[in-house]
C-alpha cells in the first residue's frame, strides 16, 4: 500500500489539499468516507480503496505510512451477476479511534449474506480474529473506542454494541413496540445521538446511554418545526431545528441551538445562536468545539464554532466536488469525502468569518 500523500487543491484555494491518487484506481468512486482522529499534530486514518480488479482497505498513522493493510479480491468475471454462487467480500472502513479500530467485513450473497465486525487496539491489527456478536449487513457504522452503531439491517433500524458489556441490541422501526424510525446514530463518549422519525413524518433527536442500553427522545422542536440534525463534540450538543421536510428533499429555514452536553432533557440548557443554514439530509460532523454542516441548495458546507458561534463557509473546487460525506471536523481542520477521492480544509485558512449576531 503506498503512503498517503496530499497537494494543493486545483484552483490554489487557500488552506485545501487533496489525497493524491496515485494507485491504480479502479472503479468510482475510488475511495469511501475516510474515518479520522487526530493523532499528535498529526492525523490516523481509516481508508478504502478501489484497486482495479480488487478493493483494499488500510489504517495509516499520522505520518501517511500504513500500520495495516487488507485485500479483497472482485467477483470472478466468469460468473455472471445474475448467477446465485456468485459471492464476494465488501470490507468496511476501519473505523480509527483514539486506542481501538473496528474492522468489519460483508458476504454479498444471493443464498447467505452475512456480515461481521472485531475491534482491536494497533498493536494487534494483523491478529484480530474474533468476531463480535453483530452479524446484520452495513448500510454505514459510527464508533468510538467502546460502541459501534450500525445502521441496518434494514430501512429505520440501527445496531448498537457496548464493547465494555458485551451487549448488542437493535433498536428502530424493525424492532417492534411503534418504535421510530433511525437512520443512524453517532457515539460519543457513553452515549449515542441520532434523529428519529415518527409517525407522523416530524423528527426529534433522541440519545442512547450506555449505562441503561435504552435509547430515549432528548430534543423536540416546537410544532411545526423539527429537529433537522443533531451532533456533538463531548462537551456541547449542537442542532439544527428547521421548517419541516419538503418534497423537494430540503429542510426549511433553520436555526442553529446548542447546550452544554446533556443526556436528559431536564439537564439541557438550550439556547438559540443564530440562523443555520437550509440542509437536506445531514451531512455533519463535530469536534474539539466547531460543528461543519453541508448545504445542499447552496453546495456550501458552514462552519461554527460552539463557544461563541462564529461562522465560516467554503466550497471544494470544481474538479474535487459532488460532496458525499463531511468524516471529519476539529479546531484545525474539515475532512470532506468527494467521489474523486478525499479534500482538507484549514479553518484558520477561510478568513476572518462573521460573528453571531
Amino acid at each position: 500500500m503506498p503512503s498517503l500523500r496530499w497537494e494543493q487543491c486545483p484552483g490554489s484555494a487557500p488552506g485545501c489539499t487533496s489525497l493524491v491518487v496515485d494507485w491504480d484506481a479502479g472503479k468510482y468512486p475510488w475511495t469511501a468516507s475516510p474515518t479520522v482522529v487526530r493523532w499528535g499534530d498529526g492525523y490516523r486514518v481509516g481508508l478504502y480503496f478501489e484497486y482495479r480488479g480488487e478493493r483494499r482497505t488500510g489504517v495509516y498513522d499520522a505520518d501517511g505510512t500504513p500500520l495495516a493493510a487488507w485485500r479483497y479480491k472482485d467477483l470472478d468475471p466468469t460468473v455472471p451477476e445474475a448467477d446465485p454462487r456468485q459471492e464476494y467480500c465488501l470490507p468496511t472502513v476501519p473505523s480509527v479511534g483514539h486506542e481501538r479500530v473496528w474492522l468489519g467485513a460483508q458476504r454479498v450473497s444471493v443464498e447467505a449474506p452475512g456480515s461481521a465486525y472485531l475491534v482491536s487496539g494497533y498493536d494487534a491489527l494483523a491478529t484480530a480474529s474474533q468476531p463480535i456478536p453483530v452479524d446484520s449487513l452495513s448500510q454505514g457504522l459510527y464508533t468510538t473506542d467502546d460502541t459501534l452503531a450500525l445502521s441496518g439491517p434494514g430501512p429505520g433500524t440501527v445496531n448498537i454494541y457496548d464493547r465494555i458489556s458485551g451487549q448488542a441490541k437493535r433498536f428502530g422501526r424493525q424492532s417492534g413496540n411503534d418504535a421510530p424510525s433511525f437512520r443512524q446514530m453517532v457515539p460519543v463518549g457513553d452515549h449515542a445521538l441520532g434523529l428519529a422519525t415518527l409517525e407522523d413524518a416530524t423528527s426529534e433527536g433522541w440519545i442512547w446511554s450506555r449505562q441503561t442500553h435504552t435509547i430515549e427522545p432528548l430534543l423536540r422542536a416546537e410544532s411545526p418545526r423539527v429537529i433537522a440534525d443533531v451532533k456533538s463534540d463531548g462537551q456541547t450538543l449542537v442542532w439544527l431545528e428547521a421548517e419541516p421536510y419538503s418534497d423537494d428533499g430540503l429542510y426549511g429555514a433553520s436555526s442553529l441551538w446548542t447546550s452544554p452536553f446533556a443526556a436528559t432533557k431536564a439537564a439541557l440548557a438550550p439556547k438559540e445562536r443564530r440562523p443555520g443554514p437550509i440542509i437536506g439530509y445531514p451531512i455533519s460532523a463535530a469536534g474539539e468545539g466547531f460543528y461543519a454542516v453541508y448545504a445542499i441548495g447552496e453546495k456550501v458546507i458552514h462552519v461554527y464554532r460552539l463557544s461563541d458561534a462564529h461562522h465560516w463557509s467554503f466550497t471544494t473546487p470544481p474538479e474535487l466536488f459532488d460532496i458525499q460525506n463531511i468524516a471529519h471536523v476539529d479546531s484545525r481542520e474539515v475532512w470532506v469525502w468527494v467521489p474523486g477521492g478525499i479534500v482538507r480544509q484549514a479553518i484558520s485558512e477561510l478568513g476572518a468569518g462573521d460573528p453571531a449576531p
